[in-house]
């Protein structure tokens, strides 16, 4: 049977992967285990060509669709790695380039298929950075987004939690600091390919859309009752499918490594719409938030270990 797509998905320990047919949906398994995964990418070139971010144990990666990993750090300078973006439009030697992020807040550059990553120290210089801090985990910061814009390889944005959304027109060698009229807490930056001057952003205070590639923005707040937010991409539509809760605490399993709270689902797709809706039968708790903004020991002090048992032990 031919599969039609495939999807990975990321637990927050583990690394799954479904296969989808016509009118089957087949799960492959665990494919990694035990690794605190907590993002995935898929080149768009190469669905065969995968990488996954954790929490603490670095960037992993896979040229066989996941069956076989490697564990990728030459150069990279943190193993809290919390945001990837394979770009759609650059490749070097008929490979795409890859984008990281990470916490503390730094942005890594791969031109060979993660083998090797570069830093871009632009990112830090912005006026604003002094001030960038993660409530949960206030002595820090992290890159929580990275978008990438569907034809034009020197446009970037990373959206800082908590900092604000910033852009690049050059390919990361300079910056342009957060535009007020954007959210500060951004969970989520969209671009689609069917509307390549729109921004969307999934916030903590909401959600907010660009026209203009971020130089201006506009917040979409009619019908919604919540202002917590996240978004997924929709490949055939250009606006996002949003959520949006209110955090409620969840009783976690002693032994896992990471807990998650409720949330509630509270929009539909954007599409150019200012209007939001709560989808009709969702149930208050359908969904978990991001587990990374629950607050964790100062790991990044220690070094983590690679280890996947050993790594359960620490939890």
């Amino acid at each position: 049977m031919t599969d039609r797509a495939r999807v990975f998905v990321v637990t927050g320990d583990d690394v799954l992967r479904f296969s989808l047919g016509d009118a089957t949906v087949r799960e492959s398994g665990s494919l990694l285990y035990g690794v605190g995964a907590r993002c995935v990418a898929v080149d768009p070139h190469d669905p065969q060509r995968v990488y996954v971010g954790t929490f603490d144990n670095g960037l992993f990666s896979s040229e066989e669709g996941g069956l076989t990993w490697r564990a990728d750090e030459e150069g990279l300078g943190y193993r809290r790695v919390l945001s990837l973006a394979v770009s759609p439009s650059h490749s070097e030697s008929g490979v795409s380039v890859v984008y990281a992020g990470t916490e503390p807040s730094n942005l890594y550059r791969s031109e060979d298929a993660g083998h090797s990553w570069r830093r871009i120290p632009a990112l830090r210089e912005l006026p604003s950075e002094p001030r960038w801090s993660f409530p949960p985990r206030p002595w820090t910061d992290h890159v929580r987004t990275i978008a990438l814009h569907p034809t034009d390889p020197g446009w970037l944005a990373v959206g800082i939690e908590l900092g604000g959304v910033m852009r690049s027109l050059d390919g990361g060698a300079s910056w342009i600091d957060h535009n007020l009229q954007a959210h500060s807490d951004a969970h989520r930056l969209l671009t689609h390919p069917l509307a390549p001057e729109r921004v969307y952003e999934a916030a903590g205070q909401g959600i907010a859309r660009s026209e203009d590639r971020g130089e201006t923005w506009s917040k979409l707040e009619h019908g919604l009752d919540r202002h917590y937010a996240w978004a997924r991409d929709r490949p055939g539509r250009p606006g996002p499918l949003v959520r949006g809760g209110q955090s409620l605490p969840v009783r976690r399993p002693r032994r896992r490594r990471r807990g998650g709270t409720a949330v509630a689902l509270a929009g539909r797709q954007l599409e150019r719409s200012r209007h939001l809706g709560r989808l009709a039968g969702a149930p208050a708790d359908a969904l978990r938030a991001d587990p990374a903004a629950r607050p964790a020991e100062r790991t990044s002090r220690r070094p983590a270990r690679r280890d996947a048992a050993a790594h359960q032990r620490r939890w």
